[in-house]
């Protein structure tokens, strides 16, 4: 965030936080920090570009994911990386939800993706192999703060994968630790489906499925307490809070289930939580040592996106807290501020906000937040 503060933002008044936060906006609109309308070109190495030389603010883990973007740009195509990074079609996607996808929710009547769901989408969809045309990535890690946009990733992406991936008999499953939020997050894409004309024509939006006759695909929700997980066929697999997870049921049925697809993809989308011994906590574990060691090749079909802030100080700093919270443009700053300011008081409270919106690992019952290093030395 460039826009200089005369005091702390923590010290501001409401009117002076308001000043300032229609100054960062217009500022970041200006040079394409924050869209306003669909850009016509993949922005996916620009977005890595903006996190590397600063003009971004990001996690460390997030300058070396766009570092590991750039790198692997340097050697795409070579028989020791044989992956090459395809801009028509990591741009696919991202013009179908923009065009042929509506918000479910809101006074707005189109989806506009910003430069972090460029870099995002673009990644998992762009680089493909060079001689087979399959995308290079298998699994994806994507750690966000609450309210960044999360729900216009599952959906969008679950409803290009249904019909638009060139994929007969696609089975897509929405999934997270209890039927009930599993079945609302596919209520969600199927509220997208229904909001637009072009979609409402090609899929048919039933109670619980959201069918594809085309293609014979279907979306459907699964939770770990579901009655039946037996007989899956992932093309796609969307995992909603997975810090919830105590365990690898699920999990490990989903990534047990692509054995008959050519290029199946499972994105594991979160907050840092409560479950220090849980999936997600290896999977972070896993994300940093790749990233840290990128010539390595560790994980080389992995894709990692991890947004949070790099110190607990820094939740006192709130022109920081696009790190963890790359959708910031589009949130309610001003009234995130002064929740903050107020609720920071409480050692729960503060610990939920540590969790939750900027991505540190928590155990409320033993200590306030807690990092990786942290857990390895107990």
């Amino acid at each position: 965030m460039k826009t200089k503060n005369s005091k702390p933002l923590i010290e501001m008044s409401y009117t002076e936080l308001e000043r300032w936060w229609a100054n960062y906006v217009e500022e970041q609109k200006s040079w394409g920090g924050i869209l306003e309308n669909p850009y016509p070109e993949l922005l996916t190495t620009w977005y890595a570009e903006r996190l590397i030389d600063g003009s971004i603010p990001a996690s460390k883990e997030n300058i070396l994911a766009a570092k590991r973007h750039i790198y692997d740009l340097s050697r795409q195509g070579t028989d020791d990386f044989p992956w090459i990074f395809d801009e028509e079609r990591g741009h696919r996607p991202i013009r179908f939800i923009e065009k042929k996808c509506k918000p479910s929710k809101g006074d707005f009547d189109q989806l506009v993706l910003q430069p972090w769901q460029h870099f995002i989408i673009g990644s998992l969809f762009g680089w493909v192999h060079r001689d087979t045309g399959i995308r290079r990535f298998r699994e994806a890690l994507n750690m966000v703060g609450r309210k960044n946009g999360k729900t216009t990733l599952i959906s969008g992406v679950s409803n290009y994968m249904l019909g638009f991936d060139g994929e007969n008999g696609a089975r897509v499953y929405v999934l997270a630790n209890a039927e009930q939020q599993a079945h609302e997050l596919f209520d969600e894409a199927k509220a997208m489906v229904e909001k637009s004309p072009y979609l409402s024509k090609k899929f048919k939006a039933q109670r619980n499925k959201i069918k594809y006759d085309a293609t014979f695909s279907e979306i459907q929700a699964r939770a770990s307490d579901s009655k039946r997980l037996d007989g899956l066929n992932t093309h796609l697999g969307i995992f909603d809070e997975i810090h919830e997870f105590r365990n690898y049921k699920l999990l490990n049925v989903i990534q047990k289930s692509r054995g008959a697809r050519k290029q199946p993809l499972l994105i594991y989308i979160t907050t840092a939580g409560y479950v220090l011994d849980g999936p997600l906590m290896a999977y972070f574990e896993q994300g940093k040592e790749c990233l840290e060691n990128l010539k390595d090749n560790l994980d080389e079909r992995t894709f990692y996106f991890l947004a949070k802030l790099d110190n607990p100080k820094e939740a006192d700093r709130p022109e920081l807290w696009i790190k963890a919270n790359p959708n910031i443009g589009l949130m309610g700053f001003v009234d995130l501020v002064t929740d903050w300011i107020k609720q920071r008081k409480n050692e729960e409270e503060r610990a939920d906000w540590l969790a939750k919106q900027f991505n540190f690992f928590s155990d409320v019952d033993e200590l306030p937040f807690v990092t990786v290093e942290t857990i390895n030395k107990k």
